[in-house]
C-alpha cells in the first residue's frame, strides 16, 4: 500500500513511464526509439519538477536545489518536463511525430489520472464540506461532516481528457485533439474543481483566473485556426 506523498508521485510517475515505452513501442516498432524517448521524458521531467519545486518553495540557498528526495518534487513540473521531452523527441525522430505525440500527451494525462487517485486515498488534498441536511450524522461528540470528493472527481476530469486524445486520434489534427483535452481540464478546473477545495478562492483567485483565460483563449485560437483551414480546404 502506497503511504507517503512520495511514493504517490513515484507510482503516477512509474505508470507514465510504462505506458510511454509500451506505447511508443507499439505505434513506433522501434525499441530504440521507445527507450531514447523515454529515457529524454525522465531526464526533463525529473530536472524540471524539481526546478518548479525549489522555485514555489521561496527558498534561496541554491544548494538545496540539489538535495535530490521525492518529498521535494512537483508532479506539475514531472508533467511539463514530459512535455518538453516529447519535443526534443520529434526533433530527433521526426518520422514518427505522430505517434510520440500521441503517447505523450496520452501518458500525462493518465498519470496525472492516477495521481489524483493516490491524492484522494491518502487524503492530502480536502474539498469543502457537504450540506448538513444532505450528507451528515450524529455521532456522541456532534456531527461527522462527509467532505467532497474533489481529487475523485478531478481524477474523472483527467480520463475525460485521456479518452478525448485517444477517441479523436486519427480523426481530427493532433494539435486540435490536444487543443480540446487541454480545454476540457483548464474549464472543469475553474469552474467546478477549484470551487470545491475547502480554502477555495473564486476561480482559483486572481493569478489563477490569468493563467486559465490565458490557456483558454490559446485552445480556442487553436481550435479556430484548425476548423479555418478544413473550411478552406472543403
Amino acid at each position: 500500500m502506497i503511504k507517503t506523498l512520495a511514493e504517490q508521485r513515484v507510482f503516477a510517475y512509474s505508470i507514465a513511464i510504462i505506458y510511454n515505452v509500451f506505447m511508443t513501442y507499439k505505434r513506433t516498432k522501434k525499441i530504440s526509439v521507445a527507450i531514447i524517448n523515454t529515457v529524454i521524458a525522465i531526464i526533463l521531467g525529473t530536472v524540471t519538477a524539481r526546478i518548479i519545486w525549489f522555485i514555489n518553495s521561496g527558498n534561496k540557498d541554491i544548494s538545496q536545489l540539489f538535495i535530490w528526495k521525492l518529498k521535494y518534487f512537483k508532479i506539475s513540473g514531472v508533467l511539463i518536463g514530459g512535455a518538453l521531452g516529447m519535443l526534443i523527441s520529434i526533433k530527433i525522430f521526426p518520422k514518427y511525430r505522430t505517434q510520440l505525440i500521441d503517447t505523450m500527451m496520452e501518458s500525462i494525462f493518465l498519470s496525472a489520472a492516477v495521481g489524483k487517485i493516490e491524492c484522494f486515498i491518502k487524503g492530502c488534498c480536502v474539498g469543502k464540506v457537504m450540506p448538513d441536511k444532505i450528507l451528515s450524522y450524529t455521532v456522541a461528540l456532534g456531527y461527522i461532516h462527509i467532505e467532497y470528493p474533489v481529487q475523485l472527481i478531478e481524477t474523472g476530469v483527467w480520463l475525460i481528457g485521456f479518452c478525448i486524445l485517444v477517441k479523436y486520434k486519427g480523426k481530427i489534427s493532433d494539435l486540435k485533439r490536444i487543443a480540446l483535452a487541454v480545454l476540457e481540464y483548464v474549464i472543469m478546473r475553474m469552474f467546478v474543481i477549484e470551487q470545491l477545495f475547502r480554502d477555495a478562492k473564486l476561480f482559483g483567485g486572481p493569478k489563477m483566473i490569468v493563467i486559465y483565460c490565458c490557456i483558454i483563449t490559446i485552445c480556442l485560437i487553436v481550435l479556430f485556426k484548425d476548423i479555418k483551414k478544413e473550411k478552406c480546404k472543403n
